[in-house]
């Protein structure tokens, strides 16, 4: 089972037609669906054939309840501990005609998780544990959850990985503290701005001798270029499937879930589990949402 924990969040994702016209209407689509990057990450997991758990919280509201009914559908199990008094996140995503988004973001209930949430059962029972770095960036008690459910893995002989999440929440956290509080972790998933900014390097290969150097397995993304791989010396690249970009909210999500439902679920090597993730980014952004379509199993049900 990989066990995925951090935000969880109701996206409300916007593509307007034309320029918004203020003070009055302008016409496009709207799509209300799961999000939070972490819980991309485990839908995107299991609906590539991983057994997948989902730590995070939730309000006691409606959009707790629709989080976590899809969770439900998704064959996710749910660790999800909800909050009385603090509503579920809600994201607004507005997407701009070349796919580029721009994202208002409450996130509730998800910075009330607390180190009491973590759970060690699951942790034990885990093959695999997943964070983003969402949950370093938002104080010290969601910080110290994370902090917690890295030490519980590393004591139980757990392999984790991490996805460092935004260039600018990373640079205003600390390059150094970051590495320093992931430094057990086995896998990193950094997109190329935030490969730079951990690395001081510009070259791709360069930024993975550099990461290689502190963690077992680099994946640096690097948008229509595709994706370059390291572990020790070794290198691989897989291309970018390059469809018409929809909506880019969620690629680096769909990859990383699609590289461990590969590499971890399924045992395949690094460059085959890079050619699944760069596939299944290519469909997230092929599509609005970051989400993959539920499976036909949970949609007959």
């Amino acid at each position: 089972m990989i066990l995925v924990f951090g935000d969880i969040n109701l996206d409300v994702v916007i593509r307007a037609d034309s320029q918004l016209s203020h003070g009055s209407d302008t016409t496009g689509a709207i799509l209300t669906t799961g999000g939070g990057s972490a819980a991309n990450v485990a839908a995107w997991a299991a609906f590539l054939g991983a057994p997948v758990a989902f730590s995070g919280r939730v309000g006691r509201d409606h959009a707790g309840d629709l989080l976590l009914g899809e969770l439900s559908d998704r064959g996710i199990e749910s660790l999800v501990t909800r909050d009385d008094s603090v509503p579920t996140g809600v994201i607004a995503a507005f997407v701009d005609p070349e796919g580029e988004r721009t994202m208002v973001t409450s996130r509730g209930a998800n910075l009330t998780f607390t180190e009491g949430h973590v759970s060690a059962d699951a942790v034990a029972r885990a093959r695999h544990v997943h964070l983003t770095g969402y949950s370093f960036f938002a104080g010290a008690e969601l910080r110290a959850a994370a902090m917690a459910l890295l030490s519980r893995a590393l004591e139980a002989g757990v392999p984790t990985s991490i996805d460092p999440s935004s260039y600018a929440l990373l640079e205003n956290y600390g390059v150094k503290r970051f590495l320093s509080d992931t430094a057990g972790c086995k896998i990193i998933f950094p997109n190329i701005d935030e490969g730079r900014l951990l690395t001081e390097a510009d070259d791709p290969e360069a930024i993975v001798s550099a990461l290689a150097a502190r963690y077992d397995t680099v994946v640096l993304t690097l948008g229509s270029e595709g994706c370059i791989a390291g572990r020790g010396n070794d290198r691989w690249r897989a291309s970018s499937h390059a469809p018409e970009v929809v909506d880019t909210t969620g690629a680096g999500d769909a990859f990383a879930g699609a590289f461990l439902a590969a590499g971890v679920a399924r045992g395949l090597d690094p460059p085959a589990a890079a050619e699944s993730a760069a596939a299944a980014a290519a469909t997230c952004v092929g599509a609005m949402g970051a989400r993959p379509p539920l499976t036909r199993r949970a949609r007959r049900e």
